[in-house]
């Protein structure tokens, strides 16, 4: 049927008899005779009125096009791609969703409503409701914040979420950190809920303070299927003395792989937790001293990929320990937490015990100076596996630094973090001399690998912008050869507390 529309207007008013000499009149200023004046007064009203007519058809126009518009936007809706998405395909971008969010680093911090993407999801539509239900991996992935549930909800949410989750293995994130002893009990039976289904654990995920605590010792021996564990306490002085009867919690875990461990070291002298670390292969902890980190890695034979930090370093008596031979370690990370106020000590590197024959990624906080570099990769062998390379320190020595780097002719990305400003003493309108003789080691290299590209980060936090606008064209023109080179005065430090494993 073609449309039809039909809008009748009518006809103008006759104007006045003066209208066509409506200027002059302006023009003179002379008052309007009675007569003019009434046809004046006359000939506004009849076009206000019109004027009120037009507007009425406009709104009524208006009106008409605003309900095509609502009728286009549901025939669009109804034409959705999403809506032709069988509900196997769309259960699985949501559960894609979900576990983006969980398997990210900090995902506690999310906002609530991205924590409970499942609950989100399921109050769309009526479709998504069902498909949701259906998919039982959407619930796989469990959050429990303790300090925003309520003690009933808290139990009935856990409840219905291990009930949709079928029998499928468990991503369990319980998080508590006030320090409430009432409100710490009053979420006992929450935590009951959760631990409960210990069974079904792949990844765990605990930030917990100490009355909560003495609540895990339950799943001693119900961690068959764990495979992944985050673990970090809130304590304080005022804690009660640690329950040794806490200590054997996770040592029965025959499938665990990977373990983020943090913070403890603030309250024990020791980890306070027994762990099967011969059969870890990828580790993040945190020490209280480089003694006790070296101790954990003559534990850690399958280890591939290791992230450590300590405290404080000690003088490491050489003849007491063995090189320990970590044949599968592909990434390590050293780092000391502290602010950086002093230097590397010598006889303190860990890297002085290790043996890394298979190592891509190497990187160094105030853990190890160039010598000691130098030494770890000829004892490794593992200067053709290196790729990556980052080295902070306060003082940096210019020759041995350009040795390092030779001695890793595979190199893709090196980041040089110079705390005191020793690795550019600028001289007018020239390249600093550690730049020069670094690119002329890289493109005399170059016959050896042709194709090679290589990215280089080099951070003086003493660098001034006036030096950095007068290298940049200098180091510009270089990455047309495949060296790229960026300097800058903002140090990015590794951080192992935030930093997440590869899991």
């Amino acid at each position: 049927m073609e449309p039809s529309f039909c809008l009748t207007l009518p006809e103008p008013p006759t104007p006045p008899v003066f209208h066509a000499h409506a200027l002059d009149v302006l023009r003179s200023n002379a008052p309007l005779s009675s007569r003019e004046s009434n046809a004046a007064t006359s000939y506004i009203n009849e076009l206000e009125s019109q004027i009120a007519g037009v507007d009425e058809a406009i709104a009524s126009l208006e009106l008409r096009r605003a309900g095509f518009l609502q009728s286009v936007k549901i025939q669009k809706a109804l034409l959705s791609p999403i809506r032709r998405l069988p509900p196997e395909i769309l259960g699985e971008i949501f559960s894609l969703v979900v576990h983006a969010i969980f398997g990210g680093p900090d995902p506690v911090n999310h906002p609530p409503w991205i924590r409970q993407a499942p609950w989100s999801l399921i109050r769309v539509c009526r479709y998504w409701y069902a498909v949701a239900l259906a998919t039982p991996s959407l619930w796989s992935m469990i959050s429990v914040d303790l300090d925003r549930t309520g003690e009933q909800s808290g139990v009935s949410l856990a409840e219905l979420w291990l009930q949709r989750s079928k029998n499928l293995p468990l991503f369990v994130n319980i998080v508590r950190e006030a320090r409430a002893r009432t409100v710490a009990r009053k979420f006992g039976p929450v935590l009951h809920v959760a631990l409960s289904s210990s069974e079904r654990w792949r990844t765990a995920d605990f930030s917990l303070d100490f009355p909560l605590l003495r609540q895990i010792t339950t799943i001693h021996g119900h961690l068959s299927s764990l495979t992944t564990l985050l673990f970090s306490l809130d304590l304080n002085h005022s804690d009660e003395d640690f329950d040794e009867a806490f200590r054997d919690v996770f040592a029965v875990a025959p499938q665990l792989r990977s373990l983020h461990a943090l913070c403890w070291e603030r309250y024990f002298a020791t980890p306070p937790f027994s762990f099967p670390w011969h059969q870890l292969t990828r580790v993040s902890s945190s020490f209280t001293t480089n003694t006790e980190a070296l101790c954990a890695l003559q534990k850690l034979p399958a280890l591939i990929e290791c992230k450590l930090v300590f405290g404080s370093s000690e003088i490491l008596p050489v003849h007491r320990h063995n090189t320990i031979l970590l044949r599968y370690l592909r990434s390590l990370t050293l780092q000391i937490d502290c602010d950086h106020e002093g230097t590397y000590t010598k006889g303190t590197s860990l890297l002085d015990f290790l043996e890394t024959p298979c190592l891509r990624s190497l990187t160094i906080d105030e853990t190890a100076d160039e010598e000691v570099v130098l030494g770890f990769i000829a004892r490794s062998d593992c200067a053709a596996s290196l790729t990556s390379f980052h080295f902070y320190a306060g003082s940096i020595d210019h020759g041995m630094m350009l040795q390092v780097a030779k001695k890793m002719p595979r190199l893709t990305s090196l980041k040089i973090g110079d705390f005191y400003g020793t690795l550019f003493p600028f001289r007018r309108a020239s390249l600093p001399e550690f730049l020069q003789a670094f690119s002329s080691q890289w493109f005399g290299g170059q016959e050896v690998f042709p194709d090679r590209s290589f990215r280089v980060q080099i951070v003086d936090q003493r660098l001034r912008p006036e030096d950095m606008d007068r290298i940049t064209p200098l180091l510009t023109a270089m990455q047309k050869d495949g060296l790229i080179i960026t300097v800058s005065a903002d140090l990015d430090l590794p951080d192992v507390f935030k930093g997440f494993l590869h899991y």
